[in-house]
């Protein structure tokens, strides 16, 4: 048992030439145990309260002229569920009454949970409740030791942790759609400002857009090393296989052998009208649809494919210039067939089975959105489509299987959603994200209609 007997008060002169020690000793001396008469009810715990630790060390410490100063040597908040969290380390030196002060101090971690901004305010309260404790070393019943595993409530999950938990999923980390539908949820959650809990500066919300610019980077850098690449395919095959150069008239062939007729020669191709060329007639048809189509059946579709131009849209085939023109004047996407020359007859197309009027519309949807996507992301149409076409053919219309379809459009929806974010079209991407994974897509008049108006000039 601690010596509870109560010393006269000394004379303040006397006091006032005792060290900190002497003066320290003699408060301790008279400071009597401390129970836990504090109970929670929420969480059915009992705890020592502050002020009564206090008010058992303030009288003997007035006394002696005794005195506690704080300095913080670390602060710490975070967020769990809708509580603020303080995390506070303090360093408390005593002074005696002669100004002298303790050479060993006392080092406590307060924690304090509050809806509103007292939590620090708590916090405090506790660093100075263990403080006096761990100093005076206050006497305490064996049964009544503070056993964090006895006396603590359990911890309550967080809401934020649902939202890491999804962070975690490689759907929704990969994916700029996902993030952005975890913002949205967040955000009607009232979840946006809630802080991160390995770093109490960073909220919810920058921390997702922050890694929804990253995924953006990362595709726009995966469909550069792929047009890179494709490039590069492009000229390796070009290098394989040059075409047939013109033979020089200082050099003529020789004579085939009298032993063996002839062997015929191979017409050359024709070649390529000049980009310039095209691209001009466009642009004298551009605000005709009957004039598009006639220059469509007169240069040829193939051809069309082959040509790549420069235009408003950015730069593309002139097959995709002549259908992002029509779907702006309100025709249909899709050329029209070609009439069969006699001298090179076209091969036989694929029989189209009969269809209703609800799958022809949903049709005309999905090669719309082929011609967006194509458009977007700087393909050809008939490249964008080769995988669902049948061999040989050229014409977007000639898609034959709906389901193959489906998916082609659902799987490039990411990168063309990238693309719309980069070249800032907001609007048209918003719309597009909304779409989800739902194939054919209701709405997209709309997002043409979108594209169309961020592509004008600003007046």
């Amino acid at each position: 048992m601690a010596d509870t007997t109560i010393d006269p008060q000394p004379d303040l002169d006397e006091l006032m030439k005792w060290s900190v020690d002497k003066a320290f000793t003699a408060a301790m001396r008279e400071i009597a145990a401390v129970g836990k008469d504090g109970t929670n009810t929420h969480h059915r715990y009992n705890f020592r309260q502050a002020e009564d630790v206090v008010r058992a060390c303030s009288g003997p410490m007035r006394k002696y002229g005794l005195k506690m100063f704080p300095k913080i040597i670390s602060r710490e908040h975070q967020t769990r569920g809708t509580n603020n969290v303080t995390v506070l380390e303090v360093e408390w030196v005593f002074r005696g009454p002669s100004g002298d002060t303790m050479s060993d101090t006392v080092t406590t971690v307060g924690e304090a949970a509050d809806v509103s901004d007292k939590a620090s305010n708590k916090a405090m309260t506790a660093s100075e409740k263990y403080a006096l404790l761990q100093a005076f070393k206050i006497e305490v019943d064996a049964g009544d030791l503070d056993d964090g595993d006895r006396d603590h409530p359990q911890s309550v999950r967080s809401p934020i942790d649902w939202y890491l938990e999804q962070l975690r999923r490689p759907e929704v980390w990969y994916s700029a759609t996902a993030l952005r539908e975890l913002v949205a949820k967040a955000e009607s959650n009232g979840m946006l400002k809630v802080a991160m809990p390995h770093n109490p500066f960073c909220t919810l919300e920058e921390y997702i857009i922050a890694r929804g610019r990253q995924v953006v980077a990362e595709t726009e850098e995966r469909d550069q090393q792929r047009a890179e690449s494709r490039e590069a395919a492009l000229a390796q095959m070009a290098a394989e296989h040059p075409a047939p150069a013109t033979q020089s008239s200082a050099a003529p062939p020789p004579a085939p052998s009298p032993a063996s007729p002839p062997a015929p020669q191979k017409e050359s191709p024709s070649p390529l009208p000049k980009a310039s060329e095209i691209q001009g007639l466009i642009a004298e048809a551009q605000s005709s649809s009957a004039a598009l189509e006639a220059l469509r059946a007169e240069v040829g579709e193939e051809t069309l494919q082959r040509v790549v131009i420069e235009s408003r849209w950015g730069k593309m085939s002139a097959a995709a210039a002549i259908a992002m023109a029509l779907l702006e004047l309100g025709s249909p996407p899709a050329p029209p067939a070609a009439e069969p020359q006699e001298s090179t007859p076209e091969p036989a197309r694929p029989k189209r089975k009969h269809r209703s009027a609800t799958e022809e519309r949903a049709r005309v949807r999905m090669l719309t959105e082929a011609e967006i996507q194509a458009h977007m992301l700087n393909v050809s149409v008939h490249e964008h489509l080769a995988d669902v076409l049948p061999a040989g053919s050229v014409d977007p219309t000639d898609v034959s299987s709906g389901v193959a379809l489906q998916h082609l459009i659902r799987d490039a929806r990411p990168d063309v959603l990238a693309a719309l974010i980069q070249r800032g079209y907001t609007k048209a991407a918003e719309l597009y994200a909304a779409l989800g994974t739902g194939v054919p897509a209701p709405n997209i008049d709309a997002i043409v209609l979108a594209i169309n108006e961020a592509q004008q000039p600003v007046a």
